[in-house]
């Protein structure tokens, strides 16, 4: 599943008799953190529910000024039978799978057939590899094509095929999470 800044992420999770492995419930209720990029986001809270003898729920809202890329952990704490425990319930990338728009960028790198930079692309080397980029705007207007390489540093993305046009500073398009 992925996930965009502002979505609500909920789920379950189990607590077990830490002697006969079957359900139980914890000795208080569960409480939760969400991990921003590996540090405590004190400001997002996750609400628990008990929902039958072992079993809970969790929800919380992302925030909206999160931004694609950005890494998201869920870690419950409980203590069952005077036994504490921590654990990952829900890890995932913001946007890491599908529809993330940008536009053309021709500010450090001049667009051509197979290449171009995009505004705000993500920081990881190769991280839209395989990935369609589909224009909705300009000369290239509902064409799609493969990305062969992208570079997380200038934001270019490289194509093995060309475009029939160069695409311009402020083109929009969208990267879609098929891959090939």
């Amino acid at each position: 599943m992925s996930y965009q800044p502002g979505d609500m992420v909920t789920g379950r999770f189990f607590a077990r008799h830490t002697d006969t492995g079957a359900l139980t419930d914890a000795d208080s209720l569960p409480t939760a953190a969400i991990y921003l990029n590996g540090t405590v986001a004190g400001s997002v809270t996750v609400t628990i529910t008990n929902i039958t003898t072992g079993i809970y729920t969790y929800s919380f809202t992302l925030p909206a000024d999160w931004s694609r890329g950005d890494h998201i952990q869920c870690e419950v704490s409980a203590t069952v039978d005077s036994t504490s425990d921590i654990g990952t319930v829900i890890e995932f990338t913001l946007e890491s799978a599908l529809g993330l728009e940008f536009t053309v960028d021709d500010t450090s790198i001049t667009p051509t057939t197979t290449y171009c930079a995009l505004n705000d692309g993500p920081a990881g080397d190769d991280v839209l590899n395989g990935r369609f980029l589909v224009f909705s705007s300009g000369a290239n207007k509902g064409l799609a094509l493969p990305i062969s390489d992208y570079n997380g540093t200038t934001k270019q993305v490289n194509f093995a095929t060309a475009w029939p046009t160069a695409p311009v500073d402020g083109d929009q398009c969208e990267v879609i999470g098929l891959t090939v």
